[in-house]
């Protein structure tokens, strides 16, 4: 491959690059359809929080290089480091500094072959220790084939491409005792030499999300090096290309709890500074609409009446007629009749005694009121709905957020919630470009505290309060 040929090949790979860095990249997260058909750019008043992420990160690796030359290779090392920056979840661009090792050997080296010291014929071994410092491109070909998923993936895959300079030192072996091409003669010894060139680069690298702050990585890149002389036998004008395979560690900056670097966004991402939670007193209504004050007429109700059931006064019970019972009567005395008389004793009966029966007087039952039924003020609760519509009520709990062309993960993720027993729906306020799934819509404001503080707890601790005042 000639260096001519080389260049324009890289050039319009450059420019095919660039193009679909701005149309994937720019185009598609600045610009969105409206209702009736215009373009329009974002705009940062749709209500809901903003997902933030980390955007930098280092990257430290080992690896092995082959270098395809005309004397032959050994198995050699290299070891680099780097600093990335994701503009955004398809596109990063870092700067690369790589140490690298060459050596190689020529058994059949012949002392006799005419030619100049720098034919790979009479260089017995070199060994080439060069480095290199470029910029490299990654277009994250996940995100741009299949779009933002909707929760956190575990693999991410990179096309790499780039250049830079490298600068490198030959040393090598070369068998004497031969003619050259113009007749000097060669010599034997060591030759060195120190040379700058160009590198041009591309490649595949795979990413392992490990956790928020490590990912594990491996890559293959294949580096078109503008050079005949890396091995020391610049007599063949071809260029000495190389083929780098490379594994490391790459480690992400500015991550605080559950943040993201961006290359790893996905729909269902919460983290953000705006999720602070507030005193409701201070929480503004969003997408408040106009409507005329009604005055609310309170519902009537009749207050509950006990009606004063008076003690039943129990009468003391009577006693009952104490009988004096009649005295014995006194035996008269007679005095004894000659003759002797018996006298005839008439016995007095005993009096009997009256049995009086106790007076009982009836206890009357006790008067049992009649409670007319309390009439008591339940709130509204919104029940399970499938269709999509405005709050109910004034007082909501927000979990999550999805644009207008995102309809069908908001109802996946109001089924999921559903499943842990919450009375989840969609709703979407009038003139609102977001999907809102909420976890209560009540007119009770103790009430929905107490769903928002239980929707923290079990499903997600970003939850917010929102107040809709509906026409």
């Amino acid at each position: 491959m000639t260096y001519k040929t080389n260049k324009l090949f890289l050039t319009l790979l450059c420019i095919s690059l660039t193009q679909l860095l701005f149309s994937q990249v720019n185009l598609s997260e600045a610009i969105i359809t409206t209702n009736n058909g215009e373009l329009k750019f974002k705009s940062d008043d749709d209500g809901a929080p903003k997902k933030e992420y980390s955007k930098w990160s280092a990257d430290l690796n080992l690896g092995l290089p082959y270098m395809f030359s005309p004397i032959g290779y050994k198995l050699t090392g290299m070891g680099g480091i780097g600093v990335r920056y994701s503009f955004s979840q398809k596109l990063s661009l870092g700067l690369q500094y790589d140490l690298a090792f060459f050596s190689g050997e020529n058994s059949t080296a012949n002392s006799m072959l005419n030619g100049s010291n720098a034919n790979p014929k009479n260089i017995k071994d070199y060994s080439t220790f060069a480095t290199t410092i470029g910029f490299d491109g990654r277009l994250n070909l996940r995100n741009i084939i299949f779009g933002e998923p909707e929760n956190l993936k575990k693999w991410n895959h990179y096309y790499v491409f780039g250049f830079g300079y490298m600068s490198y030192r030959n040393e090598n072996n070369i068998v004497g005792g031969g003619t050259s091409k113009l007749d000097y003669p060669l010599f034997e010894g060591k030759g060195a030499a120190t040379i700058g060139t160009r590198y041009y680069r591309g490649g595949y690298e795979v990413r392992n999300h490990l956790n928020n702050k490590i990912d594990l990585l491996g890559s293959v890149n294949f580096n078109i090096v503008e050079s005949y002389w890396i091995d020391g036998a610049g007599e063949e004008k071809s260029y000495r290309n190389q083929l780098m395979a490379k594994i490391g560690v790459s480690y992400k900056f500015g991550i605080k709890g559950n943040k993201e670097l961006i290359d790893w966004a996905y729909s269902n991402y919460s983290y953000s500074k705006q999720a602070k939670e507030v005193a409701i007193e201070n929480i503004p209504v969003i997408d408040k609409p106009k409507v005329v004050d009604v005055p609310k007429v309170e519902p009537k109700v009749e207050p509950t009446v006990v009606p004063v059931i008076e003690p039943v006064v129990v009468p003391e019970p009577v006693k009952p007629i104490e009988v004096i019972p009649t005295p014995e009567p006194v035996k008269p005395i007679i005095e004894p009749v000659v003759p002797k008389v018996e006298p005839i004793v008439v016995p007095v009966p005993e009096p009997v005694k009256p049995k009086v029966e106790p007076i009982v007087v009836p206890v009357p039952e006790p008067v049992k009121p009649k409670v007319e039924p309390a009439v008591v003020t339940v709130p509204v609760v919104a029940e399970n709905k499938d269709e999509v519509t405005e709050p109910d009520n004034m007082y909501n709990v927000v979990v999550a957020c999805y644009g207008l062309n995102h309809l069908d993960l908001a109802i996946k993720y109001r089924d999921s919630i559903r499943k842990k027993g919450f009375k989840a729906n969609v709703y979407r306020s009038l003139g609102s470009k977001l999907y809102r799934v909420m976890t209560t819509s009540s007119d009770e404001k103790g009430s929905a505290l107490k769903v928002l503080k239980q929707s923290k707890v079990e499903i997600d601790s970003q939850s917010w309060f929102y107040l809709y005042n509906k026409q």
